[in-house]
């Protein structure tokens, strides 16, 4: 009895490894075929029907979107076939042969009709390298609106039942929607093959694929070639799975510059509070707003960026500066008259350089000048140019230069330079300025002096 049984097995596993040999085998010779899709040859008359050239991408792009998902067949690329040219009953033999190709689907369509009788004729044929003829031939008539894609995918059904015992009727979808990634480029592929490049959030794409097959999904980022997805899908007869995707990046938010120390700023992006000098990180690619306020509703900055997958974003968050260089006139301050102009280094920091000027009369004979260039720096303790009253202090160096048409008398005892702290209370573009000097003599004493210019600075 275990003889018989052990035969039997034997026996059994010996037809199992013939019937799968012969699978094998089918699926290699299938493989190896060439399947070539055309572009439908529109035969309308353009001067009545301008639009008719933009069905024969759609009819294009239709077939080669499901037949070139098909893993056991060789379909080459989109650009590839357009390289080849037309091709028609009268080539089509030719273009067999010369491309090796097992089976080509070409087609022609022509529009009909005037107004709401408008319609779509068109003639489908599938033609076998292996039988020398066209092995289908058939023909469809659509209205040139939504509807045609019910026509298109009868066609896609009947010519692949035909020529590929493919039944399309349960046949599983991926619906590649809700992608969010701002305004650039990608590259999507299916088993190594270009399928579509999306490049905003509104791309959408359904396309059929055989059940119980492994499709290997790729998407990479075309600026930097960089992928994205990566995954694998495998789907049972009449499933359908969604894929989408998202873009992330980061934003780098700096320090606020020219700042008032005195006051309170707030920081938002998309109206949600965010730190100065902080990342921020995985934020939907996209278009986004940041605001800088100063307390929580005066505005200071507004700024509408948009945001790249995995291309972070640095915001420069800024108070509005004072302008850098304000002109002082003013007269006291030991001349008549002094011009400055101030350069501010900060919010509250400034440089300046100026010149004074003076004039006087020895005896009623002569006249004689003196000119006195100055540099000097302040900070303000009280405010800045922002506001109205302001308090600064600050440092100052001053030259005596003699200009006379006679010679000055020794005893005049001018020295050459002069050394100042100073105070400056300004209002709006007023201000009075109480400077102390010291100085060397000719006898190398030191001297003070207190004096006061007065003046506008704008």
């Amino acid at each position: 009895m275990l003889k018989k049984i052990f035969i039997i097995f034997i026996f059994l596993n010996f037809f199992y490894f013939l019937f799968s040999q012969e699978s094998i085998e089918k699926e290699n010779i299938v493989k190896q075929q060439k399947l070539l899709i055309f572009p439908f040859e529109n035969l309308s008359d353009e001067k009545v029907y301008s639009a008719s050239d933009t069905y024969k991408k759609i009819f294009f792009y239709s077939f080669s979107s499901y037949i070139g998902m098909v893993p056991f067949i060789d379909f080459p690329k989109p650009e590839e076939i357009a390289a080849i040219g037309k091709v028609t009953k009268e080539n089509v033999r030719d273009v067999a042969i010369k491309q090796n190709a097992s089976i080509i689907i070409y087609g022609n369509y022509y529009f009909s009709g005037k107004g709401k009788d408008t319609f779509i004729n068109i003639n489908l044929f599938a033609y076998s390298s292996e039988k020398n003829t066209n092995i289908f031939e058939k023909s469809y008539k659509a209205p040139p609106n939504a509807d045609v894609f019910e026509t298109i995918d009868e066609m896609i059904a009947d010519v692949l039942k035909s020529t590929l015992n493919l039944d399309t009727r349960n046949v599983a979808l991926i619906k590649f929607n809700n992608f969010t990634i701002a305004n650039e480029v990608y590259n999507l592929y299916i088993d190594d093959k270009l399928i579509a490049s999306p490049s905003n959030t509104n791309f959408n794409l359904s396309l059929r694929i055989i059940p119980q097959r492994d499709y290997h999904i790729v998407m990479k980022r075309n600026r930097d070639n960089r992928v994205v997805m990566d995954t694998t899908v495998r789907l049972n007869k009449s499933e359908i799975t969604n894929i989408g995707y998202m873009g992330y990046s980061s934003i780098i938010v700096s320090k606020i510059k020219h700042k008032d120390r005195w006051k309170k700023y707030n920081l938002y992006i998309d109206d949600k509070p965010v730190k100065e000098n902080f990342t921020i990180s995985n934020i939907p690619v996209g278009i986004h707003r940041f605001v800088l306020k100063e307390g929580d509703t005066k505005e200071l900055q507004r700024v509408d960026f948009e945001l790249f997958d995995g291309k972070p974003h640095r915001i420069e968050p800024e108070v509005k500066a004072p302008f850098f260089v304000h002109t002082e006139i003013y007269t006291l301050d030991f001349n008549m008259g002094n011009v400055a102009l101030d350069f501010f280094i900060t919010r509250y920091l400034w440089l300046g350089a100026g010149v004074g000027f003076s004039w006087f009369t020895k005896e009623n004979v002569a006249d004689f000048y003196i000119i006195n260039p100055f540099v000097f720096a302040g900070y303000y303790l009280w405010g800045d140019m922002f506001y109205d009253f302001r308090v600064g202090i600050g440092l100052t160096a001053k030259g005596n230069f003699l200009l006379s048409s006679f010679q000055i008398d020794k005893n005049l005892n001018l020295p050459m330079l002069y050394y100042g702290a100073f105070l400056s209370f300004e209002y709006s573009f007023l201000f009075i300025k109480p400077v102390f000097y010291f100085y060397f003599d000719k006898d190398n004493n030191i001297k003070y002096a207190i004096t006061t210019g007065i003046g506008v600075k704008f």
